[in-house]
């Protein structure tokens, strides 16, 4: 018997192109994901012998599914697959939600590239960097990020990942995340760019020319280059997080998007009480925000708080 336990952070995409699609259909971005120090707690535990099921998943958010429609249960399925080992042994894993679902956070591809650096080092490694990378690709275009989670450009489906370590002028900064009572399904948000052409045609480059924006650190040119095609869809039916962004651009945010398809809204401050007082203005004045979080990019080690 072994076990791992291990932290599953959670991203935000700071910009959202999409340029066109790729030949198998997919539609094709440039995006800009900086991880964010908000975590999923996991443990994976390996078993001698044989159970029923041998892939056991417990979680402590009901509304989480613990089959084969979880992406923890299909990267561990893969992995045995890939190593060629029948179920001789079990798996047991237990997971704790930080991170809500359906809110452009990543906390379920974040939760299966766990699962894959798990069930590799709970089985001494024998599987490359290149080929976890090619399984985290086959279970969700944010997957390979999260194998190694620090500020990065996406591109292609967001499965091509070019790290971008030495960008630090927001380790600074501090993000207030705002998710609404429900969430928004990613295969629709991207369905819905059939009613928006031109959404589907972004000038290519701009995540690039960001990147330079920040590291010559000019931040006033990086913040207002960064948009998200997939606001103008999601906005239209739900105008309430179109508010929401407005409300915090009002209260000086430096940035406010829509973070991946939503639900969650960000916005980024310079301290900690900027991003504080703006949550309970917003709350105070308008409301109906069910979850919020403060805490800083890159994933850094820091003081925050949730709810």
């Amino acid at each position: 018997m072994a076990i791992v336990d291990l932290q599953s952070p959670a991203k935000i995409n700071l910009l959202l192109n999409i340029v066109g699609k790729t030949p198998d259909g997919y539609h094709e971005l440039e995006t800009l994901i900086w991880p964010v120090d908000l975590v999923d707690l996991l443990s994976f535990e390996l078993c001698d012998g044989l159970l029923e099921p041998w892939i056991s998943i417990e979680c402590d958010d009901p509304t989480i599914p613990v089959d084969d429609r979880n992406l923890v249960h299909r990267a561990v399925s893969l992995f045995f697959s890939e190593i060629g080992e029948t179920h001789k042994r079990s798996v047991r894993v237990q997971l704790r939600k930080h991170i809500p679902a359906e809110a452009g956070l990543g906390g379920g591809s974040g939760n299966a590239a766990v699962a894959l650096q798990a069930m590799n080092r709970l089985h001494d490694h024998p599987l490359s960097e290149e080929t976890l990378h090619r399984i985290a690709a086959q279970l969700g275009s944010d997957v390979p990020f999260f194998l190694n989670p620090v500020p990065s450009l996406g591109l292609g489906r967001g499965e091509r990942i070019q790290r971008l370590e030495e960008c630090q002028s927001l380790t600074t900064k501090w993000v207030l995340l705002m998710r609404p009572g429900f969430g928004v399904s990613t295969a629709w948000a991207y369905q819905q760019l059939a009613y928006f052409p031109d959404l589907v045609k972004g000038k290519p480059g701009m995540a690039t020319q960001c990147v330079e924006f920040l590291r010559d650190n000019q931040l006033t040119s990086f913040f207002s280059g960064c948009i998200n095609a997939l606001e103008i869809p999601v906005f239209r039916k739900f105008p309430y997080l179109k508010m929401a962004c407005q409300f915090m651009e009002g209260k000086g945010a430096l940035l406010s998007r829509m973070s991946g398809s939503g639900s969650t809204v960000f916005s980024i401050w310079d301290t900690c009480q900027e991003a504080r007082t703006a949550w309970e203005t917003f709350q105070s004045e308008l409301g109906g925000m069910g979850w919020h979080y403060i805490g800083q990019l890159k994933g850094t080690q820091v003081a925050s708080e949730a709810s």
